[in-house]
């Protein structure tokens, strides 16, 4: 549905329920996106514990290793920086770094370091782990470069890429994600808000649209069109106190009043003088600190976008700080 905004909405769309499909009983396993599964793993490394058969994979190994490289004067990994260990909100975003932290580079300078006994013994399995990674990606980031690594090589569907491949879908398989406060398994955790989800926000819509063509409980078209832009525009999700229904999120969405009566004068000048005039729309005040998740996400792209925006637009340090710091861009 959401498709029919930018493209056809009558072109075909194919939904996958398997990360596999079958061809004369043969599994053919695909892949979307690669990188952007690569930066997944980079957020949930940092937010959780994983713990592959009875070894943890721990973020705080690589801080260990940081702390100690970035007081060195020749440095092992000269790529890590804060922002790699301490990412912010924008910065969780970015493939590029999670292709710098889950490296070889680091992987190597952490088993230097662990092998002059400035890290602790457990941290193998960690650095394993980012060896691990760094050469799934390789095989999914496979370009025709000479003298590359084999794992960088255009894949063959053979030794050893397809081993890799293999021994690393029996890893993830076995993964389990572990709560760092309080040592839960959460790796089949799902858990949501399913008021969310029920139809009462669709009555109150569709109810308001029938009372605009004069209770019209079947309008066309261009009446539905035109009862749209109306309510959007004036009175979002209004509800009714006699409704057989409960009441909406419509606290939490922006109620546009109805236009004043003063009007403004707008001149623009260009080839031609052009005169228009416009009422101004007040907009009420909304607490935007309590959402809900759906809310919340939608209204941090919103805010991502107006910041992203206003930096290529602005120079400020301050500003730019207070950015890549800011860990809840929701409560702004």
């Amino acid at each position: 549905m959401l498709r029919g905004i930018k493209y056809n909405w009558k072109q075909l769309i194919a939904y996958y329920l398997e990360p596999f499909f079958e061809v004369d009983g043969q599994q053919v396993i695909y892949m979307f996106d690669p990188p952007h599964l690569f930066k997944s793993t980079f957020n949930m490394f940092f937010k959780y514990l994983f713990k592959i058969n009875e070894d943890l994979v721990d973020k705080k190994h690589l801080d260990n290793f940081y702390n100690y490289d970035s007081k060195c004067n020749l440095r092992m990994a000269p790529k890590l920086t804060y922002f790699h260990i301490y990412p912010g909100l924008f910065d969780k975003m970015k493939v590029k770094l999670a292709a710098q932290v889950f490296s070889a580079t680091v992987a190597a300078s952490m088993s230097t370091v662990l092998n002059c006994g400035l890290l602790l013994i457990d941290s193998q399995k960690t650095i394993q782990f980012i060896n691990d990674m760094d050469k799934l990606f390789d095989i999914f980031n496979s370009r025709e470069t000479p003298n590359s690594n084999i794992f960088n090589s255009p894949f063959n569907n053979a030794s050893p890429q397809l081993d890799y491949i293999i021994k690393m879908t029996e890893m993830f398989t076995n993964l389990k994600v572990i709560n760092k406060k309080n040592n839960i398994d959460v790796t089949n955790r799902t858990n949501f808000t399913n008021g969310c989800l029920n139809q009462d926000c669709l009555e109150n819509l569709f109810g308001v649209f029938r009372q605009q063509h004069d209770n019209n409980t079947n309008p066309m078209p261009v009446q539905f069109i035109q009862s749209f832009k109306e309510i959007f525009c004036l009175q979002y999700f209004k509800h009714s106190p006699c409704a057989n229904c409960l009441k909406d999120l419509d606290q939490v969405l922006t109620h546009v009043k109805e236009p004043s009566s003063q009007i403004n004068w707008l001149f623009v000048f260009e080839e031609q003088n052009h005169l228009f005039n416009f009422k101004s729309i007040k907009i009420g005040t909304v607490d935007y600190r309590k959402l809900n998740i759906p809310e919340r996400n939608a209204y941090t792209y919103v805010c991502g976008y107006l910041m992203k925006k206003c930096l290529e637009k602005h120079e400020c340090q301050v500003y730019i700080e207070y950015v890549n710091h800011q860990k809840t861009l929701y409560q702004f």
